[in-house]
């Protein structure tokens, strides 16, 4: 019946969850290889720390679907009827509510371990900026000439040569 039907789907769901989460581990490995530094900079945050962030968050989105589409058909079969037949458990029944207040917790607190760990590894983050100016006091070299006032407008270009952006002339030297 319907208890069987939920089962199965939940069952389901969690073997994707695992599937997911296992890609997404997969994934993060490819792009943060083990590389040990001695003496550790503390520029990122940790390895294990950036998984348990992949692992909760996985868990939090895919048990938070879950339990949003089965409040949807609860919603659904028991409060879009014109003439009611099907009636909504009692609370006063036994463990009818259970499920639903322990995927409520569940997902909560994957929801709150997943904003702790995600704010903990954005404020772990080390910004540098890089000045590329002249340094004060140093002037510049003498066989540096500043351009004319008034230039001449520029004519065709000669034969031979490459007419296109100005980012791809920086690459050629002939230009």
């Amino acid at each position: 019946g319907y208890r069987t039907a939920v089962i199965v789907f939940f069952v389901f769901v969690i073997l994707f969850m695992f599937a997911l989460m296992i890609f997404r581990l997969c994934l993060f490995r490819t792009r943060y290889p083990n590389v040990l530094v001695h003496p550790d900079p503390h520029l990122f945050a940790p390895r294990i720390v950036l998984q348990l962030l992949i692992v909760f968050s996985t868990c939090c989105s895919t048990l938070f679907w879950f339990q949003y589409v089965m409040t949807l058909f609860w919603l659904i079969l028991f409060k879009g009827q014109d003439v009611p037949l099907l009636l909504l458990p009692t609370a006063l029944g036994v463990g009818q509510y259970e499920a639903h207040d322990v995927m409520l917790v569940m997902v909560l607190s994957f929801a709150i371990l997943t904003v702790f760990l995600g704010l903990w590894k954005q404020l772990r983050v080390f910004f540098f900026l890089v000045d590329w100016e002249k340094p004060r006091g140093v002037e510049a070299p003498e066989s540096v000439v500043p351009p004319p006032v008034n230039p001449p407008p520029p004519g065709p270009p000669p034969p031979g040569t490459l007419v296109g952006s100005p980012l791809l002339a920086g690459s050629y030297p002939g230009l």
